[in-house]
């Protein structure tokens, strides 16, 4: 007989039982408890190295204590990792939030580093297993001896050590319950934490760090943070260490008699207290503590305060900091050309984290905007426009299943009858081919009788075929298709059509025998899903099909549509490259002379342009692709007579394809369509502005050509001035600072202002547009200048991008990476090298991105990189030489990543219906949750320097508990969480855990990892290499994947392509 195990059951009064005989100690691990003895000897502070020397050092507070060969997470006052062998003690996550919460009750709010782990350095380990243990507060850690401990926020950062004893003293007198039971010794004795916090020294101690957490290096005069009396007068610098005491009467901030040269410059730098702060330009003093009868009494305290110059931070190396060895530098830019604006602040921010949230937030701003007035604008620019995009209510819940479309709400039995769902006997849907009956079978209907699923539940047919596509290998490939949906109606049958399923060419025959094999999604508004699989369906004769888009909801306001139609107002960007032709096919290029010119290059992009219908199709290279997609709407407010501007930026297509939320739940709520993962960003204000009027630019010529005025008239009013800086939002909301990237190859936009020279300052415009004219040999138009300095400025910018292209994008996340110390995360449709330098081919003005991040992985041992992109690139897997080539592009670029450091890179594809690949329309970058990019200049050679892009980079303003910014620290855990196929929570009751360690980017990256090392789980899958059969030669780099700075050589490499 086998003895029953017996459990003990927590009670009720159990725990108060234990609460009342052993206090705070019963909550062990997760309640901060503090030792009054850290050392059994003198104590002895180093300001250099924030480290304290003690002797057989004891725990300072309950914690679990591990040895650790290289504790990489934690930092020195430079930021840089440590790597010398320590021992760890670690605070319980939840310990950590109660100890914040005791800090906000002590001193009204989180503004200090709260130490949550303790290094002993320079240990000897024990022999044997290195085995994670615990430690009361108080209890000697069994290191014995001399050693030197300093103690690390949340971010791995260090805090002075005699501030940390101030501290914890201060809080054990506040709550005299905090003191750990056996604490270790008097307090006041040598060692003790009230002898160690009276050791001399300064009353305030500043760490001034970047955002990314290292100590704050200053590239440029009007950005370095200084020492300030109260009069606003220069006292000293911040040292390069980034540690600085203030006196009682100091302040950080920067001097008075620098104001005229802050202000020529834009005033860049910002700063502001970390954790909880908002970066600003505004003096900054210690924080008071607060009165009271208990009022706290810190001999010494310290301060983290974290430090950008956005120009830098935001831009890059735009010739800043020349000499620097990290960081890549532009340089030989002109002084007359000027470089993206710089916007602190944006209204209405919101990132967008798939198809749902980007058509909502159009809907969004369409139903914003004011009812039809003198003076509107709506401008849209993508590469393909369908004319009618039921666009959701908004970004969110509002815009999602079950929420969106609207419908019944689930009845008590939904969940039973979705379940037990067979289509079988009156619930077998019927299959017909589609009329007219005259002509081939293509199109196939699928119909679902009147109550074989709950009114409201959705049905999603995926067709089941096979097909070889010698791009992936010579076997067929199983293909399941996009197919087709339908929201099952109260009364009636629901009717399905599948496009096409079998996949059949104009020259093939009827299908023998007449069946389709099919997979059935049903999805309940409860979230109850059912799926059938292979269930074959005779085909019956040809009947007529009413489309049911009007069930997945949303709309398009007519006011929009309407501005919308008009001329002048829309753009799109055909390539064949990219699954997308020109229809109908542009006329044959002009041949090519021996030696070719920059006017041959002029007489191709103006062959493949449209200057006279709506949309417009501007100058293009063959195979040349504008993947951005903007839709801007502005109005001019009453009694006033600038546009207030709102903007959606993406890399989504503007069509139907673009309603996609869930597509490993099979899309529920929307239309069948493509697996995609989108991305986008919707603004108010300044950046608004600024995306209006790229795409302005991406709808007009510069001057008229045939068709409608150009931007440069339509913009010269005052109307299109640049709106004033935007408030800072409520608290809660993000307040970004930003600016808008542009990325395109030389010779393109406007393409005949290469020929002109870059006008000097004060150039008047009337006299410069007649020399536009001159060089597009056309007309020259009427200007009524309202505003020279700012057109001046768009037109220097536009020769600007005749002669050289822009590689914004590349600049920017050149300098992120260089600074990387936490995490870089990168979402692209396609993953490669963005040079290609060889001995003969030098690629100057080029930056390798992959090759500058393998080299951050190797220098820097923290560094964990995370690579998101679709398991097919984004050429047509039709196009099989320039698909093969892709792949092995994307393969040399993850290998040399993974050849740094194997453990600290992981690289997936995310989450799909089973058995169908992704697509992906967007870049992403995040770094540190400090940057952000989003946008559409892809992680590749072409993607930084010949297809157009347009991106948004952003810092928020507002730091979190971490000292972050908050925002992308959200964005992240979102972004992460669609692509693995994690719910967000409304709430605590719904948190699980995967989401829970989705918040911090160590945690994070663990989530990718171990997922990939377990096969995935269904919600991710390792990076393909491609196939390893010969039969298909891949394309060249050079055809594929073309340097867009060669400009006139690229005439050679594009001829016969298809453009």
């Amino acid at each position: 007989m086998s003895e029953i195990t017996s459990v003990t059951v927590l009670t009720a009064a159990d725990a108060a039982s234990q609460l009342q005989s052993k206090g705070l100690d019963a909550l062990g691990l997760t309640m901060p408890a503090f030792a009054t003895l850290w050392s059994t000897a003198s104590a002895t502070a180093d300001d250099a190295t924030l480290r304290l020397s003690v002797t057989d050092p004891r725990a300072p507070f309950t914690g679990t204590f591990r040895f650790e060969s290289s504790p990489v997470t934690l930092a020195g006052p430079s930021g840089d990792p440590i790597t010398s062998p320590s021992g760890v003690l670690r605070l319980h996550p939840e310990a950590v939030h109660r100890l914040e919460s005791i800090v906000r009750l002590r001193y009204g709010a989180l503004q200090r580093p709260v130490p949550v782990a303790m290094a002993v350095h320079d240990v000897t380990f024990p022999d044997g297993p290195q085995l994670m243990s615990w430690f009361r507060g108080g209890e000697a850690l069994g290191t014995s001896g001399v050693h030197d401990i300093s103690f690390h926020d949340r971010r791995g950062l260090i805090i002075d050590p005699v501030a940390v004893a101030s501290l914890l003293a201060d809080l054990m007198q506040f709550r005299p319950a905090l003191v750990a039971a056996g604490a270790g010794g008097s307090a006041s004795q040598p060692g003790g934490v009230s002898t160690i916090a009276g050791l001399p020294g300064p009353g305030v101690r500043v760490h001034v760090v970047s955002p990314h957490g290292t100590a704050y290096l200053s590239r440029r005069a009007v950005g370095e943070l200084e020492v300030i009396d109260q009069a606003g007068g220069f006292v000293r610098t911040v040292p390069a260490g980034g540690v600085v005491d203030l006196g009682a009467d100091e302040r950080l901030g920067r001097a008075t008699a620098h104001a005229a040269d802050d202000a020529a410059a834009g005033a860049p730098l910002l700063w502001g207290l970390a954790p909880g702060g908002t970066l600003q330009a505004t003096p900054l003093a210690a924080p008071s503590l607060p009165p009271g009868t208990n009022p706290p009494s810190l001999t010494r305290q310290f301060f983290r305060v974290v430090a950008v110059d956005l120009g830098w931070h935001l831009l890059g190396n735009r010739d800043i900091a020349p000499g620097d060895p990290a960081v890549p530098c532009e340089t030989g830019r002109p002084a007359e050309a000027p470089i993206p604006s710089l916007r602190k602040s944006a209204s209405n921010f919101d990132f967008l984290i798939d198809g749902n949230d980007v058509l909502g937030a159009m809907g969004a701003i369409s139903a914003a905007l004011p009812p039809a007035g003198p003076d509107q604008r709506a401008l849209l620019s993508s590469p393909v426009i369908e004319a009618t995009v039921p666009l959701p209510p908004a970004a969110g819940t509002a815009g999602h299943w079950p929420s969106f479309p609207p419908g019944p709400a689930p009845s008590a039995g939904d969940t039973a009858a979705i379940r037990r769902y067979d289509a079988t006997g009156a619930s077998r849907p019927t299959a017909t081919w589609r009329s007219p009956a005259t002509g081939p079978k293509r199109d196939v209907i699928v119909s679902f009788p009147a109550g074989s699923l709950p009114a409201g539940t959705h049905v999603r047919v995926y067709p089941r075929t096979f097909k070889q596509l010698r791009g992936i290998g010579q076997d067929p490939s199983f293909v399941r298709g996009d197919g087709g949906s339908a929201i099952m109606p109260s009364g009636g049958e629901a009717t399905v059509l599948l496009l096409n399923p079998f996949l059949l060419t104009p020259a093939d025959g009827e299908p023998d025998p007449g069946q389709v094999t099919i997979d059935v999604v049903a999805v309940g508004r409860d979230g109850t899903r059912r799926l059938l699989s292979a269930t074959h369906l005779d085909l019956g004769a040809p009947q007529p099909f009413t489309g049911n888009l009007t069930d997945f909801g949303g709309t398009t306001p007519a006011a929009v549509a309407a501005l919308l139609a008009a001329p002048g107002n829309t753009a799109i960007a055909p390539a064949t490259a990219f699954g997308n032709p020109q229809v109908p096919a542009p006329p044959a290029l002009p041949a090519l002379p021996a030696s070719p010119t920059a006017a041959d290059v002029i007489a191709w992009v103006r062959t493949l342009a449209n200057e006279t219908t709506s949309p417009r199709i501007g100058p293009h290279l063959p195979t040349q692709e504008r993947f951005d997609t903007i839709l801007a709407l502005g109005s001019v407010p009453g009694g006033q007579q600038v546009y207030a501007w709102d903007g959606v930026l993406t890399g989504a297509r503007f069509g139907l394809e673009s309603r996609c939320a869930s597509p490993d739940l099979a899309d529920p709520g929307n239309p069948a369509g493509p697996d995609a993962h989108i991305s986008g960003v919707r603004v108010g204000g300044q950046l608004a502005y600024d995306l209006a009027f790229h795409a302005l630019k991406r709808c007009l010529p510069v001057i008229p050509l045939g068709g409608p005025a150009g931007w440069i008239v339509q913009s010269a009013g005052a109307n299109w001035d640049v709106p004033d800086p935007d408030p800072e939002p409520p608290a809660g909301q993000p307040f970004m600072a930003g600016a808008v990237l542009e990325t395109i190859a030389p010779l393109v936009d406007s393409p005949e202002l290469s020929f002109l020279p870059l006008p000097p300052a004060g150039t008047a415009i009337p006299a410069l547009v007649g020399q536009v004219a001159a060089a597009l040999g056309a007309p020259a138009p009427v200007v009524a200048v309202a505003n020279e300095a700012r057109l001046l400025r768009e037109l220097q910018g536009e020769i600007q991008t005749a002669k050289d292209g822009q590689r914004d994008a590349m600049w920017s996340i050149a300098r992120a990476i260089a600074e990387a110390r936490e995490y870089v995360f990168v979402e692209s449709p396609m993953f490669g090298r963005t040079a290609r330098p060889d001995d003969t081919h030098p690629e100057d003005g080029l930056v390798d991105l992959v090759t500058l991040l393998a080299t951050r992985i190797t220098d820097n041992p923290r560094l964990k990189v995370i690579v998101c992109v679709p398991r097919f690139p984004d050429f047509p897997v039709e196009q099989e030489n320039w698909f093969r080539a892709a792949l092995k592009q994307r393969k040399e670029a993850i290998d040399l990543l993974v050849n740094a450091d194997t453990n600290r890179v992981a690289a997936f594809h995310p989450i799909g219906f089973p058995g169908r690949t992704t697509v992906g329309r967007g870049t992403v970058v995040l770094v540190d949750d400090a940057y952000a990019l989003v946008g559409t200049s892809h992680w590749r050679r072409r993607g930084m320097s010949f297809d157009g892009g347009c991106d948004l980079v952003t810092i928020d303003r507002r730091l979190d508990n971490a000292g972050s910014p908050a925002a992308i620290a959200r964005f992240r855990q979102e972004l992460l969480a669609t692509r693995l196929g994690v719910p967000i929570p409304a709430g605590a009751p719904t948190t699980t855990a995967l989401w829970t360690r989705l918040a911090e980017p160590e945690s994070a990256f663990d989530v990718v990892r171990d997922l990939l090392q377990s096969g995935g789980q269904g919600r991710c899958a390792a990076v393909w290499a491609g196939p390893t059969d010969t039969a298909v030669i891949p394309e060249t780099d050079d055809k594929t994947d073309p340097n867009g700075r060669l400009g006139v050589g690229l005439l050679s490499t594009l001829l016969g392509l298809v453009p």
